[in-house]
């Protein structure tokens, strides 16, 4: 089944919605690597995803410290699980190479976290966001760039706000606000 990111997965930020986006892409761009046997953009795109993974978790958290999320320790422990098992399953790989059977089990798991945790824990990330007035201000055009040695394609996002692309909104006290 193929992975997609939907408008109703929006958190609100659109740091973070470009951020899952990015992992949606990515995702996706490791599901067409195994279709078609290729497995040394396999190990690139599964590298890249702990990378760009880890540095979402990070600037999320940030955001949620900022917006005084409530159940920020919980949130953080699932994105420490999350590592963590990532982390297993590439380890795995590296033991015993990268064997199709073990790189479609690491990519029906991660398509599924991603997906429900996106769905379920950001969907209440995204509703504390709205209750304290953090809205929306628009979508903005971004490219998520792959690393250089994986030559897989770049990916752009195609929805931008009626206003045209804007900045997400910053975390409070964070520096001057765009007008």
């Amino acid at each position: 089944m193929p992975i997609q990111w939907t408008k109703d997965l929006s958190t609100g930020i659109n740091e973070l919605d470009h951020q899952h986006q990015g992992l949606f892409v990515m995702v996706g761009a490791l599901q067409e690597a195994i279709r078609a046997n290729r497995l040394d953009r396999v190990a690139d795109t599964i590298r890249f995803l702990e990378r760009y993974a880890v540095e979402h978790f990070a600037t999320e958290e940030r955001y949620m410290r900022a917006h005084g999320y409530p159940n920020l320790p919980e949130h953080r422990a699932a994105h420490l699980e999350f590592v963590a098992e990532f982390r297993r399953h590439g380890q795995l790989l590296a033991s015993k190479g990268l064997r199709p059977l073990l790189v479609v089990e690491m990519f029906g798991w991660l398509r599924d976290w991603l997906a429900e945790h996106v769905r379920s824990a950001d969907g209440e990330v995204a509703r504390h966001f709205a209750g304290v007035g953090v809205r929306p201000p628009g979508w903005v055009r971004r490219r998520v760039e792959a690393p250089a040695e994986s030559r897989l394609p770049l990916a752009e996002a195609s929805q931008v706000g009626p206003d045209g692309p804007a900045e997400a909104e910053p975390p409070p006290g964070s520096g001057p606000r765009k007008r």
